[in-house]
């Protein structure tokens, strides 16, 4: 999908970053969706609580709280999605 973002000259930013990694987790994507998640230059708030959705969504609990505990290591500020992902699912 990113080379076909680049063939039709779209911008490769967070926010189009972000909507392919929603577009794979809500597929049920999430092996793509974590390679694309590993290989961003950038995350933010919004990249994880996407991964976050998707872990708890697919039963992987214990991904969505090693993602959930990694975001203050990295230094992105979990936000009241974040926790109600978790506190939800």
């Amino acid at each position: 999908l990113v080379a076909e973002m680049e063939a039709k000259g779209v911008e490769r930013d967070i926010v189009t970053f972000n909507i392919l990694l929603n577009g794979y987790t809500t597929n049920g994507r999430i092996l793509d969706a974590e390679r694309m998640f590993s290989k961003m230059a950038t995350k933010d708030v919004v990249s994880y609580n996407v991964m976050l959705k998707a872990y708890m969504e697919a039963k992987l609990v214990d991904r969505a709280e090693a993602l959930f505990r990694s975001m203050k290591e990295v230094g992105v500020g979990h936000d009241i999605v974040s926790f109600n992902t978790l506190l939800n699912g």
